[in-house]
């Protein structure tokens, strides 16, 4: 069964929910890397301003005076020394370098020929002090002996972990973003969800979920409610077929009794040795025994019948039936019936509806069941008519009788087993109460349809509506009732 809405189809992108997220954390992520650069930027910018401190011409000036205090200092664990994260390096006039990171060959080697050959030193290296390494002169006892430099930290070094602490920063910032506008309505939604399907489970069948907005979600939500519909009718189905089969069973067991307790009260009479009978009493006994054990089986009978069409149960027997051969079997069947009430029959068959195509034997059981309901209805010295017209494509039989009619409040439950209607007069209908629902039980089998309309004190008319014949194609039987 589908449970989709009525109208419903595939969601546009950017209405769905995976649109929504993947474009809201698209956007998420794009302000986190402009924010994340822009401040990385200003973090450099800073740090180059505060890299200007002349810390090269402190640690000349140091290395001069520990050089003129020690001429064989270790250069480099002097550097090892040194405070700050700078990357110190010293080049000495021999050629020497010291420093875990140094400028490249080229510099390096300009720097030893300037210290070797110092014809114009000063100009030259004051032009080299300005450089990117800001080297200075080592100096010791009034001559220079080396050069001393730093090399520039990289941009990861300078503001490596003020951008480190920014990201986590605007990681989680990003995270409880992304929690309170796109993933927070969303699991909100989800768990209502959860709720009316849980309320479900346990047994509430007035648990929906919230249908807002136009997304998946909303559609899952939709074919849910859907499905609890559904399954809410079914509920109220299988409550009312449970009802039904509990009234089935006490209306049996009511009608049954009743010839039963009669028959079980007569043969213990009879079978009382006390109990003088004449041959009177006893035949009379023994006729209302017989009487109502043929009751009785008749009753059984018509369960069996009933149960039998209604279940798709026995074969019917297709052929072409001619109404006009039909309408005369079931009058003459109640000829002596009528004649004793002075009852009168009127049948008529129109020129286009002269046949139709079913079982000859259930047809005339239906129209039998119907016309014995009108006879005992009808009133003595009435009239009441068969009538089979032409609509559409269907043949229309009515059989409509005079007499007191059906109190309107009954009147939609004639066709159920056991119901005995009362006139509109209030007089209780004889019978078992089968017969019209037997009635339908055949109509239907043969893919038609059964109806009826009453007017107080004016009578009943019940209308029969069957598949006409279509020449060269012939209307199945329905299998079952349920068809």
């Amino acid at each position: 069964m589908n449970w989709r809405r009525q109208g419903s189809s595939e969601v546009a992108w950017h209405r769905s929910l995976y649109g929504r997220v993947v474009v809201g954390f698209f956007l998420l992520v794009a302000a986190e890397l402009a924010v994340q650069g822009i401040v990385f930027v200003w973090l450099v910018e800073r740090s180059d301003r505060a890299a200007d401190a002349p810390l090269s011409q402190t640690f000349a000036d140091r290395l001069s005076r520990a050089l003129t205090a020690n001429a064989d200092l270790d250069v480099g664990m002097w550097i090892s020394q040194l405070p700050g994260p700078e990357h110190v390096f010293v080049i000495l006039r021999d050629g020497r370098t010291f420093g875990e990171r140094r400028p490249p060959n080229g510099p390096v080697q300009t720097v030893i020929d300037q210290l070797q050959h110092p014809g114009d030193f000063p100009t030259r290296f004051r032009d080299w002090a300005n450089s990117q390494y800001r080297g200075l002169p080592v100096v010791v006892g009034g001559q220079v002996v080396g050069a001393l430099g730093i090399v520039p930290r990289t941009a990861l070094e300078r503001v490596g972990t003020q951008a480190t602490a920014l990201g986590i920063g605007l990681l989680i910032l990003g995270t409880l973003v992304s929690s309170i506008f796109i993933v927070g309505p969303v699991r909100r939604r989800i768990q209502d969800l959860q709720r009316a399907v849980r309320l479900l489970g346990e047994g509430d069948s007035t648990a929906r979920a919230t249908e807002s907005g136009s997304d998946e979600v909303a559609d899952l939500a939709s074919t849910f409610n859907s499905m609890a519909d559904e399954l809410a009718k079914r509920a109220m189905a299988l409550t009312a077929s449970d009802a039904a089969r509990r009234q089935l069973i006490a209306d049996v067991s009511h009608e049954l009794m009743t010839p039963l307790t009669a028959i079980l009260g007569h043969l213990e009479t009879l079978s009382m040795a006390e109990v003088r009978l004449d041959d009177e009493k006893r035949q009379r006994s023994v006729a209302i025994s017989i009487r109502e054990a043929r009751r009785l089986e008749r009753l059984i009978g018509e369960l069996l019948d009933a149960a039998r069409l209604e279940a798709g149960g026995g074969e019917l027997e297709m052929q072409e039936v001619a109404l006009v051969r039909l309408f005369e079997q079931v009058v003459s069947r109640h000829e002596h019936d009528s004649r004793a009430r002075h009852i009168r029959f009127v049948s008529s068959v129109a020129n286009d509806a002269t046949s139709v195509y079913g079982d000859a034997f259930r047809l005339e059981q239906a129209l039998e069941n119907v016309t014995s309901n009108a006879i005992r209805h009808a009133h003595d010295g009435g009239t009441i008519e068969l009538k089979a017209e032409a609509e559409s494509d269907h043949v229309i039989l009515t059989i409509t009788d005079a007499g007191d009619g059906i109190a309107p409040d009954q009147l939609p439950f004639i066709f159920d087993r056991f119901f005995k209607a009362s006139s509109a007069k209030g007089v209780a209908s004889r019978g078992s109460g089968l017969g019209l629902s037997i009635v339908k039980a055949i109509v239907t089998r043969h893919g038609g349809t059964v109806s009826a309309t009453s007017t107080p004190n004016q009578g009943t008319t019940i209308r029969i509506e069957l598949p006409a014949i279509r020449r060269g194609h012939m209307a199945e039987p329905v299998d079952s009732l349920s068809a």
